[in-house]
Order: structure tokens, then sequence, then C-alpha cells
């Protein structure tokens, strides 16, 4: 794992379109300012356009990638630019590869040799860079990408430094004017963090305000009232705001008080008043924030505010076809006690599983829906000795049968799968497909439009490679889990894994698998 946490989690993007926002606004600090974001699908090798309002005939075209090939798809990009025929003297190529300063050159040169196009790179390092050095606020703008651990979080917003949100804090009498007053700044384009419209539960709020206020605050807003004053908690926050910045305070007054109970520091600050208007205070305040230059969300606030306001309506008064991988298997009411003359120790533990789904009390005691197949049964000596009914008892031998039940059906369908040929990987611990298992190694279904298909159960697939072209293998591998329901029953999960070898049949490792999962799935 990279020592560095940037390199780290961009190294582990999974979430492309937030990648691509990411590389917009790294664009747009830059000196890009007039980016036009295009991306998506059917981009025709542009992720966004700029055109350079001092030199209109100059324009660039931005593409960007998280893909280990990035020469392959620099190459693809450039190909459909010139493919449709778009205007383009500049190309600029952001990808979270780390390339050589070789590999770079040879780039450059051959983009303006092909196609006589600049080219400039953005590879990890200078990417790296850019967030560390000139641009850090924009990580604390993407926490889908810079999250926990390595970026931690407080009240749902990340603790990377950038000073940009006003945070609010008031007593439970001021709740309707601050929830109010947050959704008004919000629909302002103010990015405004109030608890009541928060994920703040199962944390503190005191530890809460203090790591927004230290990180995240352009400007704290108290909420002044009698019941606020007379809070210990707000008024040793008002203080711990106040010594992070000589500016950081920008007290609300909701009604009256006495103003000789505020601490120095907050009485000498002039407030704004709400206590007679509303609309007044709105506006006072309003002026106040361009005042100071206030920063304002890019991507404006009346959508998020009015979300908050109300929920879409998600109903819909159709009847519809649910498609789940949730089942409800049928499972036996009796879990059964097995008890052994020979101890099976952990070398035969392993492999009878495989043939038998139980679990292991100990070397010679053992519970299961049913009993050991006739080579286990003579092998260890094992008998019947009793059991008892799983929905009615809290726990069988000592194990609570809320976990044991559901992990007998998983095991259960290993079993029944080994039986049926699929095989296990001791590497992956996976149930794959082997090859020519089922039918020309396809397995047909019904799609809910009633049109039958099929799906590769195991195959080949080439990974082309500037230099070499490489050979992997795939086999699908079914995964089981189940849980229990409220009414006492249990729901089966079925999801589908990859199994991918190299050419040999040995498991592929590392950033490999990431990059033949991706060629193979998309």
């Amino acid at each position: 794992m990279s020592a560095d946490p940037i390199i780290y989690c961009l190294e582990h993007v999974t979430d492309y379109a937030q990648f691509e926002r990411l590389c917009h606004d790294l664009m747009a600090a830059s000196g890009y300012t007039t980016i036009e974001p295009l991306g998506g699908t059917k981009d025709k090798g542009r992720d966004a356009l700029h055109v350079d309002h001092n030199d209109p005939g100059t324009i660039t075209i931005f593409a960007y990638s998280v893909r280990e090939d990035w020469q392959k798809k620099l190459g693809e990009d450039c190909d459909k630019i010139q493919k449709y025929g778009h205007a383009c003297h500049r190309v600029v190529f952001l990808c979270t590869a780390n390339f050589t300063a070789n590999e770079r050159d040879n780039a450059i040169k051959a983009i303006q040799d092909k196609y006589s196009w600049d080219l400039d790179l953005f590879g990890l390092e200078r990417l790296r860079t850019l967030l560390t050095g000139a641009y850090p606020y924009l990580i604390a703008k993407h926490p889908q990408i810079f999250g926990p651990p390595f970026f931690p979080a407080a009240g749902g917003l990340s603790l990377a430094p950038s000073r940009d949100y006003l945070i609010m804090d008031f007593a439970d009498t001021d709740e309707p004017l601050a929830t109010w007053l947050a959704r008004r700044l919000t629909i302002e384009g103010y990015d405004v963090w109030c608890r009541n419209i928060a994920p703040v539960g199962g944390t503190s709020l005191n530890e809460t305000i203090e790591m927004l206020v230290k990180h995240r605050a352009f400007r704290f807003l108290p909420v002044l009232s009698p019941a606020s004053i007379a809070d210990p908690d707000l008024s040793a926050r008002r203080a711990m705001a106040a010594a992070v910045s000589h500016d950081m305070l920008l007290p609300i007054v909701a009604a009256p008080f006495e103003k000789d109970r505020l601490d120095a520091k907050t009485r000498a600050l002039e407030c704004v008043h709400f206590e007679d208007s509303w609309a007044a205070g709105l506006k006072e305040l309003l002026d106040v924030l361009t005042a100071t230059q206030c920063p304002r969300s890019a991507s404006g606030g009346i959508g998020i505010a009015l979300r908050s306001f109300m929920l879409p309506d998600v109903i819909s008064h159709q009847a519809e076809t649910l498609y789940s991988n949730r089942f409800r298997p049928t499972v036996p009411d009796a879990i059964l006690r097995f008890t052994a003359t020979t101890a099976m120790g952990d070398d035969r533990f392993c492999q009878a599983q495989l043939q038998w789904a139980f679990r292991r009390v100990d070397p010679h005691n053992f519970l299961a829906f049913h009993p050991p197949p006739d080579a286990l049964r003579d092998a260890f000596g094992i008998r019947n000795a009793g059991g008892a009914s799983w929905p009615h008892v809290p726990a069988i031998d000592g194990i609570v049968t809320h976990h044991l039940a559901p992990e007998l059906l998983r095991k259960s369908l290993t079993v029944e799968c080994t039986k049926r040929g699929l095989r296990f990987c001791d590497q992956s611990h996976l149930l794959y497909f082997p090859q020519e298992l089922v039918s020309s190694d396809r397995l047909y279904f019904k799609k809910p439009d009633g049109n039958k298909s099929f799906v590769s159960a195991a195959g080949r697939r080439t990974y082309w490679r500037p230099h070499q072209s490489m050979p992997y293998r795939y086999h699908l591998a079914p995964v089981f889990s189940a849980e229990p329901l409220p009414s006492g029953s249990l729901a089966l999960f079925v999801r589908v894994r990859l199994r991918l070898t190299d050419d040999d049949g040995l498991p592929l490792k590392g950033r490999t698998i990431v990059s033949r999962r991706k060629h193979l799935c998309k």
C-alpha cells in the first residue's frame, strides 16, 4: 500500500464520475476557468472542452482515465477526436497511472507527430502535487475519493482543510429560525452545515462542531437567544470558535436577551438581527457574506435546499415485477448433533467441509442439518446424538442459532455446488465453474423481457498491452450468504464474482486483477 494517502485514494478510485468532477475542478483552478464539462457516455473522446477567450482560435480538449493502460486510452481518445472532426489544438490528459519520464516524452512526441496537437500529461504524481500544493481545498470537496480512514469526516463533511462552510449552532428553541436560515442560505449558493439536517447521530455534538470549525468553517453562526445564552455547551462552543480566528464569529440574534451575559469577545461583535424581521435579517446577513467574500458552491444550492424540504415522489401506482438476488429457501426445522469416535483434526477439516455441511463444535462433536455421507461417517465413526428445533432455542452447544442456521445453509449450498462439479480455489477461496463443466461453457437463462440469453461460465480473453498482449482466463464464481428474517425464516443472497488466472491457471494478484476485471466486465 502506498504511504501517501492521496496516491492511495487515487490508485483505488472506483467512482469514475466523481474522478471526472475532480479533474474538472483541478483544471478550472489551474487556469482553464471556462472549462465546459462533457464526459459521460458517448462523449466522442471529449471529457471536457475549453475555448480560450483571449484567443478563441485555441481549443483545448480534456480526456481523463483511471485505466492502467493509459497509453491505449490516450490513443483511443485522440482517434475519436480526429474521427469526429473536433477542432483541437491541445489535448490535456489526466490519469491515475504512474508513468516514467521516457513514457511521457514518447507520448507527447507521438501525439505531435500523428495529430500535430500539443499534449499536456497529468499523471499520479502531478495530481498529488497539485492537491498538496496549490489546491489542497479540493480534497474536501471530493469525499467520495478522499474518504476515511485516510481523510476523517465529522457531521457528514470531510475534515480536509477547506474554509468554505457556514457552521450554524443554536438551542433547541431556536430550531425553526436555524432550519429556515440554513435552507435560505443554501438556495443562495452557500454551503451550510446545520446539525438538525446533518448526520450527527452516534457522535459527540461538541467534538463534531469543534472539528468542523477548525477545518471547514468560513464563519461560525451562533443563534443568540435567552435559551442559548443560558446553555453552557453553546457558550463553550462560541468561545472555542472565537479562539480559532478573530473573525470566525458572526452572531445571529433570534430574540432579545441581556447582552451583559455574553462573554467579552462575543459582546464586542456587531450581530445580525432577526428578532424584528427574518426578511430584514436575511438581507443584512447576505450583505455581510458578500462583503467578506464568503465562498459559494459551484453546483448551486436550490435543488439541495428543496430536497431538504421534501422527498421526491418515489411511489408508483402501477404494478411491476421485482427481480432480486434474494431468495427464501426451504430450511429444515431441526439442527442435528453428531459425535465422532475419531477426532477430526485441522488436516481433514477443510476437505470434509466440501463433502458435508457442518459446524465443528470440537474435534469430536458436530452440528448439521443432515447426516454425513457414508465415507465420512465410516472414517470418523460419526453417529447421531440428538438435536433441537433451532427456531425455538437461542443456542445449541453454546452456539447462537441466530448465526448457526445461516452458516449451515451457506455451507449446504457450497457442498451441493461441489457435488455438481464446481471447484474450490484455495488461494481466492472461491467456488468456480471449471472449463467444460457445462455445454459450450454457457449458462442459459431467460431475461425479464422473456427473451433467452446466456452468459459464459468460463473463457479466455486477451488484454492488450503496448509491447505484448497478455491472455488471461476467467471463471464465474457464485457466492452465497444468508441472514435471519424477523419472521424467523432465512433469506438467501446469491452474488457472482470472478476468478481470474493467467494462461497456466495460476490466480492473478494485485492491481492486475482490477484491470482484467474492468476489461472483462466493461
